[in-house]
């Protein structure tokens, strides 16, 4: 299963059949502490075995692979998404803890 990784972070989160909701909000499933992510910024998803990005109507939009999107977008291993000034990294597999090799993206 697809994982988003952030800057820094030796594991991910998995982008599941119900979705996640990335935003600022405590409620949201990944949580990204900026002023420039909305409450409610995008959903993640699974259909078809093919991971997929919409953004909810956020204020500063969501980027793939620094490309604004419109509408639902697919993903794919190695995308950088951007949620207003956090960006996050689509990867397929993790190194086991303790070994290197998954470079997270930096902060924009």
């Amino acid at each position: 299963m697809p994982k988003l990784l952030g800057p820094g972070a030796t594991r991910g989160v998995e982008i599941t059949f119900g979705g996640l909701i990335v935003g600022r909000e405590r409620g949201c499933d990944v949580v990204l502490p900026s002023k420039n992510v909305s409450r409610n910024h995008a959903r993640l998803s699974i259909r078809d075995k093919i991971a997929r990005v919409e953004d909810l109507g956020s204020s500063n939009g969501t980027k793939v692979n620094g490309v604004f999107i419109k509408g639902i977008t697919e993903l794919h291993t190695g995308d950088l998404i951007t949620f207003g000034d956090m960006t996050l990294q689509v990867v397929d597999d993790l190194p086991p803890a303790g070994e290197t090799g998954t470079t997270a993206p930096a902060l924009r």
